[in-house]
C-alpha cells in the first residue's frame, strides 16, 4: 500500500533514538524528531534516518527552536 509502518513505540515528546524524553528537539528530513545529540550521533555514524532508513546528511538536520 506504500504506507510505512514502524515497530518502535513512538509517543509524543519522546526521542526516536533512545525513546526517552526529548532534549533539544531536532527534526530529520523524514519528519521524525529526536534529541539533537541522539539524532546527530546516529546520522554521523549511520547516515540514515533511525526510523525510515532513508539517507540523511548532517546538514539536513533542523533544530526546533521555541
Amino acid at each position: 500500500t506504500g504506507v510505512q509502518t514502524c515497530a518502535l513505540p513512538i509517543w509524543k515528546g519522546l526521542c526516536v533514538v533512545h525513546e526517552g524524553p526529548m532534549v533539544n528537539p531536532t527534526v530529520l528530513p523524514s519528519g521524525w524528531v529526536g534529541c539533537y545529540k541522539c539524532v546527530h550521533g546516529w546520522v554521523e555514524e549511520k547516515g540514515t534516518c533511525p526510523v525510515t532508513g532513508a539517507r540523511v546528511e548532517l546538514g539536513d538536520l533542523r533544530k526546533i527552536v521555541g
